[in-house]
C-alpha cells in the first residue's frame, strides 16, 4: 500500500523484487559472467496495478557491480509518461515493440555508460507479458551504448510510485526469471 503526494513527479517510493545473478563478489574479484557469455536471461511478470496516480512499472537491470543501469517499462500512468515521450528510437526485442532513450550525462557510450541510465518503453503498455532481458543488453552492446564485457549484477522488477490517488495497492501477481 502506498499514499504518496505529487512532489513535481519525482519517484517517492520504489517497492521492486531482486534476482542477483553476480553481485559484488564477482566484480571485485574480476569475475562473473559477462554479457557475452549468457544464452539467454528471460522473464515473466504479471501485475495488477491501479489506473490512477503516477506511477511507472518495468525492470531496472545492473551490470559492473551496479554502475550502469537499464530500465525496462512495461506500464506507466500519470505524469510518468514523460520519459517515453522522450524515446524515439524503435527497437525489437524478443518479437516485441519498443522505444529507446539513452538518458545520459555526456556521451552515450560504454567510456560513458556509468552515467548513463538506458531506458525501454513497451510500444503497447500491458500487464502481463515476457521479457528477453539479454537481447536489451545485446542491443546495447550492437548499437554502441554497452560493452560485452559488462557483468550483470541484479535484475530487479517493480514500480516507481511518483504519486496515488489517495491509498492505493500494486500487487505484483507473478514474476520468474530464467538465466543460462
Amino acid at each position: 500500500m502506498s499514499n504518496q503526494p505529487n512532489v513535481g513527479g519525482q519517484v517517492e517510493t520504489y517497492p521492486s523484487t531482486e534476482y542477483d545473478i553476480g553481485g559484488r563478489s564477482d566484480v571485485a574479484a574480476g569475475s562473473g559472467t559477462p554479457i557475452s557469455g549468457f544464452s539467454s536471461i528471460d522473464s515473466t511478470f504479471s501485475e495488477a496495478f491501479p489506473s490512477e496516480g503516477g506511477w511507472d512499472a518495468g525492470y531496472d537491470l545492473w551490470t559492473d557491480d551496479w554502475k550502469n543501469e537499464t530500465m525496462i517499462w512495461n506500464q506507466w500512468a500519470g505524469s510518468n509518461d514523460f520519459w517515453p515521450k522522450k524515446a524515439t528510437i524503435a527497437v525489437t526485442l524478443g518479437g516485441v515493440g519498443y522505444t529507446f532513450y539513452p538518458n545520459c550525462n555526456g556521451p552515450a557510450d560504454p567510456a560513458n555508460e556509468a552515467h548513463c541510465e538506458y531506458m525501454f518503453f513497451r510500444d503497447t503498455p500491458v500487464t502481463s507479458g515476457s521479457v528477453n532481458i539479454l537481447a536489451a543488453w545485446q542491443w546495447e552492446v550492437a548499437n554502441g551504448y554497452a560493452s560485452a564485457s559488462d557483468i550483470p549484477t541484479q535484475l530487479e522488477y517493480g514500480v516507481e510510485v511518483s504519486y496515488t490517488s489517495g491509498t492505493e495497492t500494486f500487487p505484483m501477481t507473478g514474476l520468474t526469471f530464467d538465466v543460462s
